[in-house]
């Protein structure tokens, strides 16, 4: 019998794609909240990935217990995610996957990648906008400037397709955000 699950598993077969996608769609609009796992009540990018991770698997108490700075430590973060999920080549992303970003030379910023409405990829991610306003989970399309900060990519489902979601998943800035076609992705 074959085992499917990844690194860190600790309790039966992981989720599909579709599942994990749900799960973080789940999430959309849960307030930014530094070290926060809650949803609906606050989170933060690795708190967000947790607690979608934590919904189809028992988390190791490291991971529980985090602990870091508001810009994590790439270093640990990416050995975090090597240690309890799956890596795969950035250019086989498909929804369901968590992806490592970085904004300087470090991964500082973890989501979830979904499909978008449009074909291709969204992020599902919870956004700090600095000043601008309140932070929250969002999703949008992961586009050119957001590939090019990928600097890791971990698979946490099996690999079923996710059928397209009847939305427009782009950017809620709280201003009632639609779809244009400037926003599908080539």
């Amino acid at each position: 019998m074959t085992d499917h699950r990844h690194p860190g598993a600790s309790r039966g077969p992981l989720p599909t794609a579709a599942q994990v996608v749900a799960e973080a769609r789940a999430w959309i609009g849960t307030p930014w909240q530094h070290q926060a796992a809650l949803k609906g009540v606050g989170c933060d990018c690795t708190g967000l990935v947790r607690g979608v991770v934590g919904a189809f698997r028992e988390l190791p108490p490291e991971l529980l217990r985090m602990s870091y700075a508001r810009t994590p430590d790439g270093v640990t973060l990416l050995r975090l995610c090597r240690e309890h999920l799956h890596e795969v080549p950035a250019s086989e992303v498909q929804p369901g996957d968590v992806l490592a970003f970085r904004y300087t030379a470090h991964p500082q910023h973890l989501g979830i990648a979904a499909d978008y409405v449009h074909g291709g990829l969204s992020i599902i991610h919870a956004l700090d906008q600095q000043g601008v306003a309140r932070g929250k989970v969002v999703e949008h399309r992961l586009d050119a400037t957001w590939r090019a900060r990928i600097v890791g990519a971990f698979r946490i489902a099996e690999t079923a397709p996710v059928a397209p979601s009847n939305r427009c998943p782009v950017l809620d800035t709280g201003a009632g955000a639609h779809c244009r076609p400037s926003e599908v992705l080539a």
